[in-house]
């Protein structure tokens, strides 16, 4: 399925945004930067691409097997099953986590603030947001 394959291969592209901005906050946070009209674009390019993402993966969960099936057989099959569960309930929960946590993050480039405080709170947000999505991958597929 495309979507399925599209969902996978658009994580190398998000999990690259994500370390180039973590870089940048990192750098601006070390070396005092400024923070730039380059730092708000990427920004908002890794949220948009987060946005993006999510709602494949609402697709991707309903055209699946795991769409409105799953509710009926919730306690019987899912819960007691590890792998199902992963891919079912703590996959979707998490990612959304991250999303929150990655929304936070890139308001913190609207508000006025000092530019070493807004590297620090992004980096942190961001950095959250980055471990929960890297915990929340099924690297097996």
């Amino acid at each position: 399925m495309i979507m399925i394959a599209l969902h996978s291969y658009l994580r190398w592209l998000i999990l690259a945004l994500f370390i180039v901005v973590l870089v940048r906050h990192l750098f601006g946070i070390i070396q005092k930067k400024q923070f730039e009209s380059l730092d708000k674009t990427l920004s908002l390019i890794l949220t948009i691409s987060l946005d993006t993402m999510l709602l494949i993966g609402i697709v991707v969960y309903f055209m699946s097997p795991f769409g409105y099936g799953i509710f009926a057989e919730m306690g019987a099959l899912v819960m007691k099953e590890a792998a199902l569960r992963r891919i079912a309930i703590e996959h979707p929960i998490q990612m959304v986590l991250a999303i929150v946590f990655a929304h936070i993050g890139a308001a913190q480039r609207k508000k006025d603030i000092l530019d070493s405080t807004k590297h620090k709170k992004m980096f942190v947000l961001y950095l959250i947001s980055f471990v929960l999505i890297l915990s929340g991958i099924p690297w097996n597929r």
